[in-house]
């Protein structure tokens, strides 16, 4: 069942450079469900067959809908990654909880009807604002947890279309790998 999602993409950037396990086993499982062939003429063809490693459970969510303590997955298409995820109940394994959602704070930029400000300023806005509330959710600052921080903020075209000012803070585990279970008040 294929859903379609009806608003402009947001740009998510993670504050720490940790490849997670579920990007590299979606990939892998990719290339593994793979094969090469060649053609009659000699000219390299690619066949994909369908290989399911995963099936996703639970209600695909538009990025901006994500509500505090909400856990979930990536979609697998990085194409649809900046739009929409996959809830997952905390107790079952997870990739990412959603520790706020808020209104997007750059001085007189975010009333209605305003300019983009730029996508510099509104990345360093959300995410200045996701570092901020990180402590409070996890229960330690964020240079000495296990955690790390995935902010979602507006695009331009959000921005201007949508009246759109979200941001979306989640936490997921600087090793990569899944986590069962809240991490609200875990102080790791």
């Amino acid at each position: 069942m294929a859903a379609v999602i009806s608003h402009s993409p947001w740009r998510p950037r993670r504050r720490r450079a940790a490849v997670g396990a579920l990007t590299l086993a979606l990939t892998l499982s990719f290339l593994a469900g793979c094969s090469r062939g060649t053609t009659t003429k000699g000219s390299s063809t690619t066949t994909a067959k369908a290989v399911s490693t995963t099936t996703l459970v639970g209600v695909l969510t538009p990025v901006e809908q994500l509500t505090t303590g909400q856990c979930f997955d990536e979609l697998p298409a990085s194409k649809q990654q900046p739009f929409a995820v996959m809830i997952i109940d905390c107790k079952d394994p997870h990739t990412f909880e959603t520790y706020a959602s808020a209104k997007l704070v750059i001085s007189n930029s975010t009333k209605a009807g305003a300019p983009f400000p730029g996508e510099l300023p509104v990345a360093n806005a959300a995410e200045e604002q996701c570092f901020e509330l990180f402590a409070d959710f996890v229960g330690v600052e964020w240079e000495v947890s296990d955690y790390d921080i995935q902010t979602w903020w507006p695009s331009n075209a959000s921005w201007k279309n949508n009246n759109d000012r979200a941001v979306v803070c989640a936490v997921y585990r600087v090793t990569g790998g899944r986590t069962s279970g809240s991490v609200r008040g875990a102080q790791e």
